[in-house]
């Protein structure tokens, strides 16, 4: 391989989004983040992080990883996106969609994928990538159930 390929590789690595996802362990009351197993009808999150109280449920010899079982119905996917704070947008999360010249808000919309499209939406409008500053996570519909009768 030259030298010329290997930097296109890296380049084209660098520009992938970040593939991981969320899921609430019920035994720690926590989310946990990383990649996603489904073994034998259970869910697990395999991560680097360790959840405060929870015991997880093996660790791989020497890695400082961790599987920690989730309720299936919450396990949501990164977006690949970060709100106008900087926090990344999940699925399932409930986003504001912040007017940028109006100062007023847009009624609160949910993280979908859309299986026909492709691609995530809130509420079933496509998400711009382009424009972080426009959203604003404000809880999801686990959590925050509440915010859901507002729309």
């Amino acid at each position: 391989m030259t030298d010329a390929q290997y930097e296109i590789i890296m380049k084209r690595l660098e520009e992938m989004r970040e593939i991981k996802f969320r899921g609430f362990n019920e035994y720690s009351k926590q989310w946990a983040h990383g990649c996603l197993v489904v073994t034998c009808g259970e869910s697990f999150i395999f991560s680097p992080e360790k959840l405060m109280d929870c015991p997880p449920v093996t660790s791989i010899g020497q890695f400082d990883v961790n599987y920690y079982e989730v309720i299936p119905e919450t396990v949501g996917q990164y977006t690949g996106l970060k709100d106008c704070d900087g926090k990344d947008i999940y699925e399932n999360d409930i986003v504001k969609i912040l007017r940028m010249n109006f100062g007023d808000n847009r009624d609160n919309n949910i993280v979908e994928y859309e299986d026909n499209e492709g691609c995530f939406s809130l509420s079933g409008w496509q998400i711009l990538p382009d424009m972080p500053h426009l959203y604003q996570v404000v809880g999801n519909i686990f959590d925050n159930p509440e915010l859901i009768d507002k729309n």
